[in-house]
């Protein structure tokens, strides 16, 4: 299927990680992108060697959703052990090739957007011409999709960049070790 944005508006592309973890995770992962209110929505699923109930999965919503690119690798490429040398920067980068947004968000398998997260952003790129980075406010919820408030409290508490921040000061600090945004 090919897909067919529309081209009078920005297209946001969300790369998404994956391998075999919680099924349930990806899935409403997954859905909490393909169900954005805004429609111009690419999805690059990049498999970081899944098998089984996943690998279908991905390949089922792949070939039914032509809004979804996918990228494989047959083996795992986490390795704990690898230092500052993170072989999943090296998948996100992989994603980046075959992007056409705009705008490119970064998501793993186990974070949920809310549904009108994407229309949200684009707005806040339009309306701020300058603006060339933006985060969303994390909130921490378990597996029944309650929030966790006591954990959420404490990952606001630990961002402690301001509300607006200059992007080159922000990446002067990450260079520097200076950790102003919270993982």
């Amino acid at each position: 299927q090919s897909c067919h944005f529309d081209s009078n508006e920005p297209i946001f592309t969300i790369l998404l990680t994956l391998h075999d973890a919680n099924l349930d995770y990806i899935i409403q992962s997954i859905f909490s992108i393909q169900n954005q209110t805004y429609r111009n929505t690419e999805l690059i699923i990049i498999d970081n060697g899944s098998t089984g109930a996943t690998s279908k999965y991905v390949n089922d919503i792949f070939l039914n959703d032509s809004r979804i690119k996918l990228l494989r690798v047959l083996r795992n490429q986490y390795n704990p052990y690898a230092g500052d040398r993170n072989p999943l920067v090296d998948l996100w980068n992989a994603g980046l090739f075959p992007s056409i947004g705009d705008f490119v968000f970064f998501q793993s398998y186990d974070d949920l957007l809310s549904l009108n997260y994407v229309e949200s952003m684009v707005k806040l790129f339009r309306d701020n011409p300058k603006c060339v980075s933006a985060s969303p406010l994390v909130s921490s919820i378990d597996e029944n999709g309650d929030v966790n408030s006591e954990f959420t409290r404490a990952l606001q508490t630990s961002n402690s960049r301001n509300r607006y921040e200059n992007g080159i000061y922000l990446a002067q600090c990450k260079m520097r070790d200076i950790h102003l945004i919270n993982s």
